[in-house]
């Protein structure tokens, strides 16, 4: 009896803290280069300031290092402050589960979540939810969770 109104506490307050947290939440993961984009010298133009911020900006730097024309660049390309719930750059697979975690237990305790992967081909939503061997993603751990 005791038991189950300390779970029954428990699930309540911890439902409350999310609910104060906002019902949409949005994370953004910003994957390394490839292999074959650092080879054909594309550029980085992600500046990561803090665990819910990042920058895009084309620098006159990676113009230079492109052969680009940096003065017709600039009128093109200003820098971009965005703002999340939470940045990885890149992240691990367990930093981006801990930060859901929280969201799985609600959908344990009854509450309606979703969690999806949103981006272009290549993006890295995949491997963000299912992962890889020995590197397992949303997904698999919610299970073994």
């Amino acid at each position: 009896q005791e038991l189950s109104q300390a779970e029954d506490r428990r699930r309540r307050i911890h439902n409350a803290v999310e609910d104060l947290k906002g019902s949409l939440r949005v994370f953004c993961r910003v994957r390394p280069l490839s292999a074959k984009e650092l080879k054909d010298t594309e550029m980085n133009i992600i500046s990561h300031f803090d665990d819910m911020s990042l920058t895009v900006q084309l620098t006159k730097a990676d113009a230079e290092r492109n052969n680009k024309d940096w003065t017709s660049l600039n009128r093109v390309y200003h820098p971009e402050a965005f703002s999340f719930d939470a940045v990885f750059v890149p992240g691990t697979q367990e930093a981006i589960f801990e930060d859901c975690k929280d969201l799985i237990r609600s959908a344990l305790d009854g509450y309606n979540v979703t969690i999806f992967a949103y981006g272009q081909t290549g993006a890295g939503k995949t491997h963000t939810m299912f992962g890889a061997p020995k590197e397992e993603g949303v997904a698999p751990r919610t299970i073994s969770e």
